[in-house]
């Protein structure tokens, strides 16, 4: 039996927890809703779902990881300013759950978690250097490199949604791809939106033969083309994965990613890297926070 490690995606509405097996086997699952909670009261409540595996004395957890949906400081501990989740905002969240569970705990942003995820058991698996795009209404990013995380000298490396472009620099590409855009080109296309409208059902839409719904997400693909050409020239990584809501728009978006991709990168670089769309799905943030306490040993990057 491999070692056991907890891992927690906290998002808006509801926070993943599994119980991963080294090297990459999940044992069980769990969900905690988050939405409304106090920081304090969401740590109860994570600790409350997990302690069936803090218990299991035959299977002991050796460490636990948790990823936040924004950007961290993981050399103390906490939730930085302009979380997505204002409750963590500045909040010591490694000490608190280190108090609750006696364990070692590491913190990262749900991107890079995801990216690594990706990297070691998903869609880039064997791939030396790869980049992760994690496209819902915001974009989120991951460079790994020798299946480590890269984060930079600051530890904010990998916020791809952040690429400035147009002219003047006053697009970004999160703008440009996001769920919000999807749905907005579609509004141009004269497209039937409703308060719930999303990009999903802008895909569904789009496979039953909606010609708007086709025409925005061809447009949002080929601007994501424009962000994927300055990743290849720039990273030329061996391996691109799209992850998040968007991949059930499929070639809709991957397609016109793909050709503006090739028209504007290099073509040597361009022709030996892969575009591919994720294999964890909605688990892949808490599979790779539960991967970061693996990661650790091999030092800080």
């Amino acid at each position: 039996m491999g070692e056991h490690y907890i891992g927690i995606d906290i998002g808006g509405t509801t926070a993943k927890l599994v119980r991963l097996e080294a090297p990459g086997t999940v044992r069980d699952r769990a969900r905690v809703e988050t939405h409304g909670r106090a920081a304090g009261e969401l740590i109860d409540a994570l600790v409350a779902a997990a302690r069936p595996w803090l218990d299991d004395r035959r299977a002991p957890a050796r460490a636990l990881g948790v990823a936040v949906p924004g950007l961290v400081d993981r050399a103390a501990g906490s939730v930085l300013p302009g979380c997505n989740l204002q409750q963590l905002d500045g909040f010591p969240i490694v000490a608190a759950l280190r108090d609750a569970t006696g364990l070692p705990v590491e913190l990262d942003n749900d991107a890079n978690a995801a990216g690594l995820a990706e990297a070691l058991l998903g869609a880039a698996r064997g791939a030396d250097s790869v980049v992760c795009l994690t496209v819902g209404w915001g974009v989120g990013g991951a460079i790994v490199v020798g299946g480590r995380l890269w984060r930079g000298h600051s530890g904010m490396a990998g916020e791809l949604g952040r690429l400035r472009l147009g002219e003047d620099g006053s697009r970004t590409l999160e703008a440009d791809i996001g769920a919000a855009a999807v749905v907005a080109a579609y509004r141009e296309r004269g497209g039937r939106v409703a308060g719930d409208t999303d990009a999903r059902q802008v895909a569904a839409r789009a496979d039953e033969g909606d010609e708007a719904a086709r025409e925005a997400l061809a447009r949002c693909g080929r601007r994501l083309g424009v962000g994927l050409a300055i990743l290849v020239n720039l990273l030329n990584p061996e391996r691109i994965v799209v992850g998040g809501g968007i991949v059930g728009a499929g070639e809709w978006f991957l397609g016109p990613a793909r050709r503006e991709c090739g028209r504007r990168a290099r073509g040597a670089a361009w022709d030996r890297c892969e575009l591919v769309v994720s294999k964890l799905g909605a688990e892949a943030g808490a599979i790779g926070a539960a991967l970061l306490c693996c990661e650790e040993p091999r030092g800080h990057n």
